[in-house]
């Protein structure tokens, strides 16, 4: 038997630190400690072995959590928008039905209506359709982006 195990009591104890945590586990027996100033806190530390496994496993743990799939490749058509295709919208009318058959005449994947005053965010997107409106909803711009 080593000298640690005889150090151990035989029954489960509860310990107090003083912090409101408690600690439930087989600890040393202060009584039976040969060093003075060795304290319950210590047979909490893992042992040196158990460290060195630890860290000789930790890359293998690690290597299993990553992606283990090749990415996929993105599916959606790299089209883009070319508003020269429907310059002849201007004087128009804006209405769902001229929206949609322009979309698919500029080769966009969206179509983004803006009015006089409307809040725009100024991302460029090369698969967007813009048809600029006056308040009569009449089409004075057609641009891409």
């Amino acid at each position: 038997m080593n000298s640690r195990a005889n150090t151990l009591s035989n029954k489960p104890v509860t310990v107090d630190d003083g912090t409101g945590l408690l600690f439930a586990g087989m600890f040393p027996d202060p009584s039976s400690t040969a060093k003075k100033g060795v304290t319950v806190a210590s047979s909490l530390l893992p042992s040196a072995s158990f460290l060195r496994l630890t860290l000789l496993a930790l890359p293998l743990l690690l290597g299993s959590c990553s992606a283990s799939q090749e990415p996929k490749p993105d599916t959606r058509a790299e089209t883009n928008c070319d508003d020269s295709k429907v310059q002849d919208l201007i004087g128009q009318n804006r209405s769902g039905y001229l929206e949609r058959q322009a979309g698919q005449a500029a080769g966009a994947t969206t179509v983004r209506v803006l009015r006089p005053d409307d809040v725009v965010t100024m991302e460029f997107n090369a698969q967007r359709l813009n048809l600029h409106v006056d308040p009569g909803d009449v089409i004075y711009k057609v641009s891409c982006g």
